[in-house]
């Protein structure tokens, strides 16, 4: 079995994009406070990603690598040839060489973060499986130190399991409820306990009270595609998003991102969780089509796909508009407010 991950990196809801320029560090490349907060945040990998080195003194985590991501499309594969200039074939789009993170490990289905010695935080929709406790675990420390790092390797000391889903907001949505907007389908949060408590790891810190409705800077730390732990800095909330239970953020955030810690970039405290995004691979561009780009948004399957080296690969979706259009709402990364989980209790 080729890892539950990669049906689930493409099915979770947390999709996203690049806003501008593509800012995300690893964790080492980040301040201090952000190496620090990194700590409390734990990678959601499956159980069967670990494989016992030959000493016997740690774990190294297998997974597909970001580079070997390939991309499908079978819908009106004519008019993509045309927009290409090439003939393409469905099963060998893979990622352009030299892509930020290109040769690391796609292990993480969802990120998560500690509020208490025993208790983690993520989105809901990342634990939908009635198995979870039994098909994955929560690593801290994963991270990557260079863009073609291949190999992660883990301490044991930093792999936990956990005993149950103590409480999920999150509730599947009908249609009807689609259409509604029905309140009790965006509650998308969950709680899970550990099977035994988090050492030398403090919890996070999260507002209690709304207050801010401004451009506010926001942050996050998370596993984009399942990758190591990146920081994500530079976004703001976009001011006329605002809702009873949501905001949206400009933030460069993936796939795996979900349940990612929202950060305010001014107080450093938790004020939402990551749960919902836009497409994150998903225009066509070739370099004769420049002007028509922009009115010329081919969606395929999610693929940004372009021509490098006289070759046809795909890159992450990347928006210039910093000033989202909301009501098309195809743009824009979502955040669960963090103080409507204080009213849920």
């Amino acid at each position: 079995m080729k890892l539950l991950l990669i049906s689930l990196l493409f099915t979770l809801n947390a999709q996203a994009a690049i806003y501008g320029k593509d800012d995300r560090l690893e964790i080492f490349q980040s301040l201090k406070v952000i190496r620090t907060q990194a700590k409390s945040i734990a990678a959601m990998i499956p159980i069967e990603a670990f494989k016992k080195t030959r000493g016997g003194h740690d774990y190294k985590i297998v997974a597909p690598l970001y580079k070997d991501l390939e991309f499908m499309d079978s819908d009106d594969w004519d008019v993509l040839e045309d927009v290409i200039g090439v003939e393409l074939n469905a099963n060998k789009i893979k990622m352009c060489k030299g892509v930020k993170f290109y040769a690391q490990p796609m292990a993480s289905s969802c990120t998560t973060f500690l509020v208490a010695s025993d208790l983690l935080m993520t989105a809901g929709h990342c634990v939908i499986s009635e198995k979870v406790c039994e098909e994955f675990a929560f690593v801290f420390d994963y991270t990557a130190e260079h863009n073609y790092q291949s190999e992660i390797f883990v301490d044991p000391k930093n792999i936990y399991t956990c005993s149950k889903v103590q409480y999920s907001g999150y509730v599947e949505p009908t249609m009807d409820d689609l259409i509604s907007g029905n309140e009790r389908v965006s509650r998308d949060f969950a709680i899970i306990k550990l099977s035994k408590k988090v050492k030398n790891r403090r919890p996070l810190k999260a507002i209690s009270k709304w207050t801010q409705r401004e451009k506010h800077p926001v942050y996050t730390i998370g596993t984009p595609m399942g990758l190591p732990l990146k920081y994500s800095g530079l976004g703001h909330i976009i001011p006329t998003s605002i809702e009873k239970n949501s905001f949206v953020t400009n933030l460069d955030t993936f796939s795996g991102n979900s349940g990612s810690p929202i950060f305010s970039g001014k107080s450093g405290k938790i004020i939402g969780i990551l749960v919902s995004g836009a497409e994150d691979f998903n225009f066509i561009e070739d370099s004769s089509l420049k002007r028509r780009n922009k009115k010329n948004k081919f969606v395929r399957s999610g693929h940004y796909i372009t021509k490098a080296d006289g070759k046809v690969c795909s890159k992450p979706a990347e928006y210039d508009n910093y000033d989202i259009k909301l009501e098309e709402f195809e743009e824009g990364e979502v955040g669960f407010r963090i103080d409507r989980i204080f009213d849920a209790f």
